[in-house]
Protein backbone atom coordinates (compact mmCIF):
# COMPACT_ATOMS: atom_id res chain seq x y z
CA UNK A 1 0.00 0.00 0.00
CA UNK A 2 1.43 3.62 -1.30
CA UNK A 3 0.78 5.57 1.55
CA UNK A 4 1.96 8.86 -0.59
CA UNK A 5 -0.43 7.57 -3.35
CA UNK A 6 -3.46 7.24 -2.08
CA UNK A 7 -3.18 11.19 -0.06
CA UNK A 8 -2.47 12.52 -3.47
CA UNK A 9 -5.36 10.87 -5.17
CA UNK A 10 -7.63 12.22 -1.91
CA UNK A 11 -8.96 15.81 -2.32
CA UNK A 12 -9.86 14.70 -6.75
CA UNK A 13 -11.83 11.57 -5.79
CA UNK A 14 -13.67 13.03 -2.89
CA UNK A 15 -14.39 16.39 -4.75
CA UNK A 16 -15.41 13.86 -7.93
CA UNK A 17 -17.32 11.80 -5.40
CA UNK A 18 -19.51 15.17 -4.23
CA UNK A 19 -20.02 16.46 -7.40
CA UNK A 20 -21.47 13.02 -9.06
CA UNK A 21 -23.57 12.92 -5.38
CA UNK A 22 -24.77 16.48 -5.71
CA UNK A 23 -25.77 15.85 -9.50
CA UNK A 24 -27.73 12.49 -8.18
CA UNK A 25 -29.85 14.50 -5.79
CA UNK A 26 -30.99 17.07 -8.48
CA UNK A 27 -31.67 14.36 -10.97
CA UNK A 28 -34.19 12.58 -8.38
CA UNK A 29 -36.68 15.63 -8.90
CA UNK A 30 -37.62 14.33 -12.10
CA UNK A 31 -35.96 11.11 -13.53
CA UNK A 32 -38.04 7.68 -13.50
CA UNK A 33 -38.43 6.27 -10.10
CA UNK A 34 -37.15 2.55 -11.11
CA UNK A 35 -33.55 1.70 -12.84
CA UNK A 36 -33.91 0.81 -16.68
CA UNK A 37 -33.44 -2.77 -17.53
CA UNK A 38 -30.19 -2.18 -18.62
CA UNK A 39 -28.70 -0.05 -15.53
CA UNK A 40 -30.30 -3.39 -13.94
CA UNK A 41 -28.38 -5.54 -16.21
CA UNK A 42 -25.26 -3.58 -15.98
CA UNK A 43 -24.80 -4.07 -11.68
CA UNK A 44 -23.17 -7.19 -12.73
CA UNK A 45 -20.10 -5.71 -13.88
CA UNK A 46 -19.82 -4.80 -9.73
CA UNK A 47 -18.92 -8.38 -10.06
CA UNK A 48 -16.06 -10.33 -10.84
CA UNK A 49 -12.68 -11.79 -9.45
CA UNK A 50 -10.92 -10.06 -6.53
CA UNK A 51 -8.72 -7.92 -7.58
CA UNK A 52 -4.98 -8.56 -7.35
CA UNK A 53 -3.63 -5.38 -7.35
CA UNK A 54 -4.50 -1.89 -6.32
CA UNK A 55 -6.84 0.90 -8.65
CA UNK A 56 -6.59 4.33 -8.33
CA UNK A 57 -8.88 5.52 -6.02
CA UNK A 58 -10.81 8.04 -8.43
CA UNK A 59 -11.20 5.01 -10.83
CA UNK A 60 -12.64 2.98 -8.15
CA UNK A 61 -15.25 5.82 -8.16
CA UNK A 62 -15.85 6.69 -11.39
CA UNK A 63 -16.75 3.36 -12.09
CA UNK A 64 -18.70 2.77 -9.11
CA UNK A 65 -21.14 6.22 -9.90
CA UNK A 66 -21.06 5.32 -13.21
CA UNK A 67 -23.09 2.02 -12.50
CA UNK A 68 -24.36 2.50 -8.93
CA UNK A 69 -26.66 5.86 -9.90
CA UNK A 70 -27.92 4.43 -12.84
CA UNK A 71 -28.95 1.04 -11.08
CA UNK A 72 -30.14 3.18 -7.85
CA UNK A 73 -33.40 3.00 -7.09
CA UNK A 74 -35.14 6.65 -6.76
CA UNK A 75 -36.35 6.46 -3.40
CA UNK A 76 -35.62 10.17 -2.88
CA UNK A 77 -37.74 11.01 -5.19
CA UNK A 78 -41.05 13.29 -4.21
CA UNK A 79 -43.39 10.44 -6.30
CA UNK A 80 -41.69 7.60 -4.24
CA UNK A 81 -44.94 6.14 -2.23
CA UNK A 82 -44.09 2.56 -2.23
CA UNK A 83 -42.95 2.15 1.52
CA UNK A 84 -42.60 4.61 4.24
CA UNK A 85 -38.68 5.28 3.59
CA UNK A 86 -38.59 9.03 3.73
CA UNK A 87 -35.87 11.02 1.58
CA UNK A 88 -33.37 12.54 2.83
CA UNK A 89 -32.98 16.83 3.40
CA UNK A 90 -30.15 17.89 2.35
CA UNK A 91 -28.76 19.81 5.41
CA UNK A 92 -28.47 15.66 6.35
CA UNK A 93 -26.65 14.34 3.78
CA UNK A 94 -24.08 16.93 4.60
CA UNK A 95 -23.91 16.38 7.69
CA UNK A 96 -23.34 12.78 7.11
CA UNK A 97 -20.55 13.43 4.57
CA UNK A 98 -19.63 15.02 7.74
CA UNK A 99 -19.51 12.61 9.88
CA UNK A 100 -17.92 10.22 7.45
CA UNK A 101 -14.66 12.18 7.64
CA UNK A 102 -14.37 12.66 11.17
CA UNK A 103 -15.24 9.13 11.57
CA UNK A 104 -16.05 9.29 15.05
CA UNK A 105 -16.71 6.20 17.44
CA UNK A 106 -19.54 7.61 20.02
CA UNK A 107 -19.49 4.52 22.35
CA UNK A 108 -17.51 6.86 25.20
CA UNK A 109 -16.92 10.68 25.37
CA UNK A 110 -13.18 9.85 25.59
CA UNK A 111 -13.09 8.32 22.10
CA UNK A 112 -15.70 10.91 20.82
CA UNK A 113 -16.58 13.77 22.96
CA UNK A 114 -18.01 15.55 19.73
CA UNK A 115 -20.10 12.24 18.78
CA UNK A 116 -21.41 12.03 22.50
CA UNK A 117 -22.37 15.44 22.79
CA UNK A 118 -24.13 15.55 19.60
CA UNK A 119 -26.00 13.03 20.71
CA UNK A 120 -26.60 14.19 23.97
CA UNK A 121 -27.91 17.33 22.38
CA UNK A 122 -30.03 15.84 19.85
CA UNK A 123 -31.61 13.24 22.59
CA UNK A 124 -32.63 16.38 24.32
CA UNK A 125 -34.15 18.01 21.42
CA UNK A 126 -36.18 14.92 20.69
CA UNK A 127 -37.24 14.16 23.84
CA UNK A 128 -38.66 18.04 23.65
CA UNK A 129 -40.22 17.63 20.13
CA UNK A 130 -41.94 14.62 20.70
CA UNK A 131 -43.19 15.56 24.05
CA UNK A 132 -42.10 12.56 25.85
CA UNK A 133 -41.90 12.51 29.68
CA UNK A 134 -38.44 14.79 30.81
CA UNK A 135 -36.28 12.12 32.11
CA UNK A 136 -36.65 9.91 28.93
CA UNK A 137 -33.16 9.12 27.68
CA UNK A 138 -32.39 7.80 24.07
CA UNK A 139 -29.61 5.20 22.34
CA UNK A 140 -29.17 5.86 18.56
CA UNK A 141 -29.49 2.51 16.72
CA UNK A 142 -29.45 1.24 13.49
CA UNK A 143 -33.73 1.48 13.09
CA UNK A 144 -36.72 0.56 15.01
CA UNK A 145 -36.42 -3.31 15.02
CA UNK A 146 -33.24 -2.54 17.11
CA UNK A 147 -34.45 -0.02 18.96
CA UNK A 148 -37.55 -2.48 19.68
CA UNK A 149 -35.44 -5.03 20.78
CA UNK A 150 -33.44 -2.27 23.23
CA UNK A 151 -36.23 -1.68 24.84
CA UNK A 152 -37.66 -5.12 25.22
CA UNK A 153 -34.54 -6.53 26.23
CA UNK A 154 -34.79 -4.03 29.68
CA UNK A 155 -38.71 -4.65 29.61
CA UNK A 156 -37.72 -8.56 29.58
CA UNK A 157 -35.86 -8.52 32.65
CA UNK A 158 -37.98 -5.58 34.71
CA UNK A 159 -40.65 -7.53 34.87
CA UNK A 160 -39.00 -10.43 35.77
CA UNK A 161 -37.10 -9.22 38.67
CA UNK A 162 -40.35 -7.55 39.70
CA UNK A 163 -41.25 -11.82 40.50
CA UNK A 164 -37.73 -12.58 41.83
CA UNK A 165 -35.92 -13.71 38.76
CA UNK A 166 -32.55 -11.91 37.69
CA UNK A 167 -31.75 -12.70 34.22
CA UNK A 168 -28.65 -10.56 34.83
CA UNK A 169 -27.42 -13.68 37.23
CA UNK A 170 -29.78 -16.45 36.36
CA UNK A 171 -30.02 -15.96 32.82
CA UNK A 172 -33.62 -17.04 31.06
CA UNK A 173 -33.58 -20.28 31.05
CA UNK A 174 -36.22 -21.60 34.07
CA UNK A 175 -37.66 -18.17 34.49
CA UNK A 176 -41.30 -17.70 34.75
CA UNK A 177 -43.12 -17.36 31.87
CA UNK A 178 -43.75 -13.54 31.05
CA UNK A 179 -47.40 -12.76 29.16
CA UNK A 180 -46.97 -10.69 25.67
CA UNK A 181 -49.78 -9.02 24.61
CA UNK A 182 -49.69 -7.24 21.23
CA UNK A 183 -52.49 -6.34 18.44
CA UNK A 184 -53.54 -8.93 15.52
CA UNK A 185 -51.75 -5.99 13.39
CA UNK A 186 -48.84 -6.09 15.30
CA UNK A 187 -45.39 -5.32 12.96
CA UNK A 188 -43.77 -8.27 11.70
CA UNK A 189 -40.37 -6.89 13.16
CA UNK A 190 -41.79 -6.53 16.68
CA UNK A 191 -42.65 -10.18 16.63
CA UNK A 192 -39.01 -10.82 14.99
CA UNK A 193 -37.57 -8.10 17.67
CA UNK A 194 -39.80 -10.54 20.71
CA UNK A 195 -37.49 -13.87 19.30
CA UNK A 196 -34.56 -12.19 19.40
CA UNK A 197 -35.33 -11.34 22.87
CA UNK A 198 -36.57 -14.94 23.80
CA UNK A 199 -39.92 -14.80 23.61
CA UNK A 200 -42.01 -17.53 21.62
CA UNK A 201 -44.89 -17.59 19.40
CA UNK A 202 -46.59 -20.03 22.60
CA UNK A 203 -46.10 -16.85 24.98
CA UNK A 204 -47.59 -14.26 22.82
CA UNK A 205 -51.41 -13.01 22.87
CA UNK A 206 -53.08 -11.17 19.66
CA UNK A 207 -55.47 -8.75 20.82
CA UNK A 208 -58.49 -8.65 18.17
CA UNK A 209 -58.37 -4.67 16.42
CA UNK A 210 -61.07 -2.73 15.04
CA UNK A 211 -61.73 -2.47 10.92
CA UNK A 212 -58.90 -0.12 10.56
CA UNK A 213 -55.85 -1.76 12.69
CA UNK A 214 -56.07 -0.46 15.77
CA UNK A 215 -56.44 -2.47 18.50
CA UNK A 216 -60.04 -2.96 19.84
CA UNK A 217 -60.24 -1.55 23.59
CA UNK A 218 -63.10 -3.10 24.37
CA UNK A 219 -61.76 -6.88 23.87
CA UNK A 220 -58.50 -6.32 26.06
CA UNK A 221 -57.90 -9.65 27.65
CA UNK A 222 -58.07 -9.62 31.69
CA UNK A 223 -54.27 -8.72 32.97
CA UNK A 224 -53.01 -10.50 35.79
CA UNK A 225 -50.57 -11.13 38.56
CA UNK A 226 -47.98 -12.19 36.15
CA UNK A 227 -44.86 -10.98 34.14
CA UNK A 228 -46.41 -8.95 31.55
CA UNK A 229 -45.12 -7.04 28.59
CA UNK A 230 -47.78 -4.96 26.11
CA UNK A 231 -46.80 -3.66 22.68
CA UNK A 232 -48.79 -0.81 21.17
CA UNK A 233 -47.98 0.20 17.56
CA UNK A 234 -48.42 4.36 16.92
CA UNK A 235 -49.04 4.12 13.33
CA UNK A 236 -50.03 0.90 11.46
CA UNK A 237 -48.12 0.33 8.50
CA UNK A 238 -50.68 -0.16 6.38
CA UNK A 239 -53.68 1.96 7.72
CA UNK A 240 -51.79 4.24 9.88
CA UNK A 241 -54.26 3.75 12.87
CA UNK A 242 -53.28 4.25 16.45
CA UNK A 243 -54.01 2.08 19.28
CA UNK A 244 -55.94 3.57 21.92
CA UNK A 245 -53.00 4.16 24.15
CA UNK A 246 -54.73 6.25 26.83
CA UNK A 247 -56.95 3.18 27.88
CA UNK A 248 -55.07 0.20 27.16
CA UNK A 249 -51.96 1.60 29.92
CA UNK A 250 -53.85 2.64 32.40
CA UNK A 251 -55.29 -0.45 32.69
CA UNK A 252 -51.67 -2.75 31.98
CA UNK A 253 -50.42 0.09 34.65
CA UNK A 254 -52.78 -1.81 37.15
CA UNK A 255 -50.68 -4.57 36.94
CA UNK A 256 -47.25 -3.24 36.46
CA UNK A 257 -47.20 -4.31 33.04
CA UNK A 258 -44.45 -2.84 31.47
CA UNK A 259 -46.18 -0.91 27.97
CA UNK A 260 -44.11 -0.57 24.57
CA UNK A 261 -44.78 2.07 22.41
CA UNK A 262 -43.64 0.72 18.09
CA UNK A 263 -43.45 4.09 16.43
CA UNK A 264 -41.39 3.99 13.45
CA UNK A 265 -43.03 6.48 11.93
CA UNK A 266 -46.27 7.01 13.52
CA UNK A 267 -44.65 8.02 16.78
CA UNK A 268 -43.79 11.92 14.93
CA UNK A 269 -47.21 12.73 15.30
CA UNK A 270 -46.60 13.73 18.71
CA UNK A 271 -44.42 16.70 17.44
CA UNK A 272 -47.76 18.23 15.32
CA UNK A 273 -50.63 19.45 17.42
CA UNK A 274 -53.29 18.98 15.02
CA UNK A 275 -51.86 14.91 15.62
CA UNK A 276 -51.56 14.73 19.17
CA UNK A 277 -55.07 13.61 19.28
CA UNK A 278 -54.12 10.62 17.76
CA UNK A 279 -51.30 9.93 20.62
CA UNK A 280 -53.44 10.44 23.82
CA UNK A 281 -51.93 8.96 26.65
CA UNK A 282 -48.96 7.41 25.25
CA UNK A 283 -46.56 9.27 27.32
CA UNK A 284 -47.54 6.84 30.15
CA UNK A 285 -45.96 3.99 28.82
CA UNK A 286 -42.35 2.64 29.57
CA UNK A 287 -40.72 2.95 26.64
CA UNK A 288 -41.39 3.70 23.04
CA UNK A 289 -39.32 3.30 19.28
CA UNK A 290 -39.09 5.30 15.97
CA UNK A 291 -36.84 5.84 12.98
CA UNK A 292 -35.34 8.84 11.89
CA UNK A 293 -34.46 7.81 8.70
CA UNK A 294 -38.54 7.42 7.89
CA UNK A 295 -40.09 10.47 9.04
CA UNK A 296 -37.08 13.04 9.76
CA UNK A 297 -35.89 12.21 6.27
CA UNK A 298 -32.43 11.70 7.57
CA UNK A 299 -30.15 9.15 5.66
CA UNK A 300 -29.84 5.70 6.39
CA UNK A 301 -29.69 3.78 8.89
CA UNK A 302 -31.24 5.94 11.75
CA UNK A 303 -33.54 4.88 14.48
CA UNK A 304 -34.05 5.81 18.33
CA UNK A 305 -34.63 3.37 21.64
CA UNK A 306 -36.73 5.79 24.08
CA UNK A 307 -37.42 4.53 28.02
CA UNK A 308 -38.47 6.40 31.33
CA UNK A 309 -36.07 4.64 33.36
CA UNK A 310 -32.56 4.25 32.13
CA UNK A 311 -31.40 2.59 34.91
CA UNK A 312 -33.24 -0.39 33.92
CA UNK A 313 -31.53 -0.25 30.31
CA UNK A 314 -28.49 0.11 31.74
CA UNK A 315 -28.62 -2.90 34.19
CA UNK A 316 -29.29 -4.91 30.77
CA UNK A 317 -26.81 -4.13 28.26
CA UNK A 318 -23.68 -2.09 30.44
CA UNK A 319 -20.24 -3.63 30.03
CA UNK A 320 -16.66 -3.61 31.55
CA UNK A 321 -13.48 -3.76 30.44
CA UNK A 322 -9.97 -3.18 31.52
CA UNK A 323 -9.09 -1.81 28.77
CA UNK A 324 -12.28 0.41 28.57
CA UNK A 325 -12.35 4.54 30.26
CA UNK A 326 -16.16 4.73 30.86
CA UNK A 327 -17.88 7.75 32.18
CA UNK A 328 -20.80 6.42 33.94
CA UNK A 329 -23.42 8.16 31.31
CA UNK A 330 -21.29 6.96 28.12
CA UNK A 331 -23.93 5.71 25.04
CA UNK A 332 -22.23 2.17 25.14
CA UNK A 333 -24.06 1.45 28.97
CA UNK A 334 -27.31 2.32 26.62
CA UNK A 335 -27.20 -0.10 23.31
CA UNK A 336 -26.62 -3.27 21.74
CA UNK A 337 -23.47 -2.61 19.93
CA UNK A 338 -20.13 -1.10 20.86
CA UNK A 339 -18.86 0.01 17.53
CA UNK A 340 -21.04 1.85 15.75
CA UNK A 341 -21.32 5.08 13.42
CA UNK A 342 -21.95 8.65 14.86
CA UNK A 343 -25.87 8.55 13.55
CA UNK A 344 -26.70 11.50 16.19
CA UNK A 345 -24.92 13.69 13.51
CA UNK A 346 -27.44 13.91 10.88
CA UNK A 347 -30.09 13.80 13.10
CA UNK A 348 -28.91 16.55 15.44
CA UNK A 349 -28.56 18.64 11.95
CA UNK A 350 -32.55 18.15 10.84
CA UNK A 351 -33.59 18.92 13.95
CA UNK A 352 -31.21 22.41 14.08
CA UNK A 353 -32.39 23.00 10.06
CA UNK A 354 -35.87 22.57 10.49
CA UNK A 355 -36.45 23.63 14.69
CA UNK A 356 -39.78 22.71 16.45
CA UNK A 357 -42.48 24.31 13.25
CA UNK A 358 -40.16 23.19 10.81
CA UNK A 359 -40.54 19.18 12.08
CA UNK A 360 -44.44 19.88 13.06
CA UNK A 361 -44.92 21.57 9.42
CA UNK A 362 -43.34 18.51 7.91
CA UNK A 363 -45.29 15.52 9.39
CA UNK A 364 -48.66 17.91 9.24
CA UNK A 365 -47.68 18.60 5.33
CA UNK A 366 -47.01 14.48 4.44
CA UNK A 367 -50.73 13.66 5.94
CA UNK A 368 -52.73 17.22 4.48
CA UNK A 369 -50.73 15.30 0.81
CA UNK A 370 -52.49 11.98 2.11
CA UNK A 371 -55.66 13.34 2.42
CA UNK A 372 -55.28 15.11 -1.14
CA UNK A 373 -54.60 11.66 -2.20
CA UNK A 374 -57.25 10.34 -0.99
CA UNK A 375 -59.87 13.07 -2.39
CA UNK A 376 -58.08 12.65 -6.15
CA UNK A 377 -58.98 8.33 -5.48
CA UNK A 378 -62.22 9.31 -4.12
CA UNK A 379 -63.06 11.48 -6.92
CA UNK A 380 -62.21 8.85 -9.53
CA UNK A 381 -64.56 6.29 -8.18
CA UNK A 382 -61.30 4.29 -6.58
CA UNK A 383 -62.33 2.35 -3.21
CA UNK A 384 -60.84 3.49 0.04
CA UNK A 385 -60.16 0.68 2.33
CA UNK A 386 -58.75 2.50 5.36
CA UNK A 387 -59.45 5.79 7.18
CA UNK A 388 -57.12 8.15 6.07
CA UNK A 389 -55.64 9.98 9.41
CA UNK A 390 -52.06 9.81 9.30
CA UNK A 391 -50.17 9.33 5.71
CA UNK A 392 -51.18 5.78 4.82
CA UNK A 393 -53.58 5.41 1.78
CA UNK A 394 -55.10 2.37 0.86
CA UNK A 395 -57.08 1.68 -2.27
CA UNK A 396 -58.65 -0.85 -4.33
CA UNK A 397 -59.23 -1.00 -8.23
CA UNK A 398 -61.68 -3.36 -8.46
CA UNK A 399 -60.90 -7.20 -8.33
CA UNK A 400 -57.69 -8.31 -6.25
CA UNK A 401 -55.98 -9.05 -10.48
CA UNK A 402 -56.46 -5.38 -11.51
CA UNK A 403 -55.44 -4.41 -8.62
CA UNK A 404 -52.34 -5.92 -9.07
CA UNK A 405 -51.76 -5.62 -12.36
CA UNK A 406 -52.31 -1.81 -11.71
CA UNK A 407 -49.32 -1.68 -9.25
CA UNK A 408 -47.13 -3.77 -11.61
CA UNK A 409 -47.58 -1.51 -14.69
CA UNK A 410 -47.87 1.90 -12.36
CA UNK A 411 -44.54 1.09 -11.23
CA UNK A 412 -43.01 -0.12 -14.93
CA UNK A 413 -44.46 3.07 -16.20
CA UNK A 414 -41.80 5.12 -14.09
CA UNK A 415 -43.25 8.91 -13.12
CA UNK A 416 -44.19 7.46 -9.81
CA UNK A 417 -43.94 3.97 -7.69
CA UNK A 418 -46.24 2.66 -5.06
CA UNK A 419 -46.53 -0.90 -3.39
CA UNK A 420 -49.11 -3.28 -2.55
CA UNK A 421 -50.11 -5.51 0.67
CA UNK A 422 -53.11 -7.15 1.35
CA UNK A 423 -55.93 -5.55 3.41
CA UNK A 424 -58.27 -7.79 5.58
CA UNK A 425 -58.27 -10.48 2.60
CA UNK A 426 -58.26 -7.49 -0.33
CA UNK A 427 -55.42 -6.40 -2.58
CA UNK A 428 -54.80 -2.61 -2.10
CA UNK A 429 -52.28 -0.13 -3.72
CA UNK A 430 -50.24 1.24 -0.41
CA UNK A 431 -49.60 4.87 -0.67
CA UNK A 432 -47.17 6.44 2.12
CA UNK A 433 -46.76 9.94 1.91
CA UNK A 434 -43.32 10.80 3.62
CA UNK A 435 -40.48 12.26 1.86
CA UNK A 436 -39.90 15.98 2.69
CA UNK A 437 -40.10 17.52 -0.77
CA UNK A 438 -43.43 15.83 -2.00
CA UNK A 439 -46.27 18.46 -2.79
CA UNK A 440 -49.54 18.80 -4.63
CA UNK A 441 -48.24 19.21 -7.98
CA UNK A 442 -46.09 15.80 -7.27
CA UNK A 443 -49.51 14.01 -6.41
CA UNK A 444 -51.25 15.66 -9.26
CA UNK A 445 -48.40 14.11 -12.23
CA UNK A 446 -48.56 10.40 -9.75
CA UNK A 447 -52.69 10.89 -10.46
CA UNK A 448 -52.30 11.74 -14.00
CA UNK A 449 -49.95 8.59 -14.82
CA UNK A 450 -52.05 6.25 -12.75
CA UNK A 451 -55.36 7.01 -14.53
CA UNK A 452 -53.59 6.25 -17.78
CA UNK A 453 -52.44 2.96 -16.45
CA UNK A 454 -56.05 2.24 -14.80
CA UNK A 455 -57.63 3.41 -18.38
CA UNK A 456 -55.35 0.50 -19.84
CA UNK A 457 -57.27 -2.24 -17.87
CA UNK A 458 -60.78 -0.93 -18.23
Amino acid sequence: MDVRKILSERDETLNYAAQKAITFLQEAQTRNIEPTEEALKNLSLLDGPFPETPMPSKKVIEELENIGSKGAMMTISPRFFGFVTGANLPVTVAAQWLAAAWDQLPNMAVLSPLACKLEQVAEKWLVDVLHLPKQTRCSFVTGTTTADMVCLLGARNHVLEQYGWDVQTNGVFGAPKIRVLVGEEVHTTMLRALRAIGIGNAQIEKIPVDENGAIDANQLPEFRDEPTIICLQAGNVDSGAFDPFDTIIEKAKKYNAWVHIDGAFGLWAASNPKLKYLMKGFEKADSWATDAHKWLNVPYDSGMAFYKDEMVIKKALTLKGNYLVQGNDDPMNRTLETSRRARGTEVWAALKSLGRQGVSDMIGKSCDLAKYFELRLREEGFEILNNVELNQVMVSFGSDEKTKAVIKAIQKEGTAWFGGTNWHGKEAMRISTVGWSTTKKDIDMSMEALLKVVNQFN
